[in-house]
C-alpha cells in the first residue's frame, strides 16, 4: 500500500482521486493557476480566473503533493535531519499558486 493509501485507510486524510481526477488532467496553460504570477506578491490574475479554474487547479496542486510525499516516504536513504524535517517543510512549495 502507498502512503496516499495508508493515510486514506488510516482516516488521517480525506481525499478522493478518483471521480475528481478529470479536473487535473483539464490543467493546462489557458488555466490562470498554471504559470506563476508576474503580479505583485504572485498574486493571481483575478480578472481571468473563471469559477471552473479552480477545480483542476486544486486536483493537480493536491496530486503533486502526493508525488513529493510518496518520494519522501519510497526514499532508501537512513533519516537524516534534512530528509526527516527539512525535506517535508518544502511539500507544496512547487507551482501551485492556491
Amino acid at each position: 500500500m502507498n502512503l496516499a493509501g495508508a493515510l486514506t485507510a488510516s482516516g488521517a486524510v480525506a481525499f478522493t482521486m478518483g471521480s475528481h481526477s478529470a479536473g487535473a488532467a483539464g490543467f493546462g496553460p489557458s488555466n490562470p493557476f498554471h504559470a506563476p504570477s508576474t503580479l505583485p506578491l504572485q498574486a493571481p490574475p483575478f480578472d481571468k480566473i473563471k469559477d471552473s479554474d479552480y477545480e483542476p487547479a486544486i486536483e493537480a496542486g493536491m496530486a503533486e503533493q502526493l508525488r513529493e510525499v510518496q518520494a519522501i516516504a519510497d526514499d532508501p536513504a537512513a533519516p537524516t535531519f534534512e530528509n526527516t524535517f527539512e525535506i517535508p517543510l518544502r511539500i507544496g512549495c512547487g507551482s501551485a499558486q492556491l
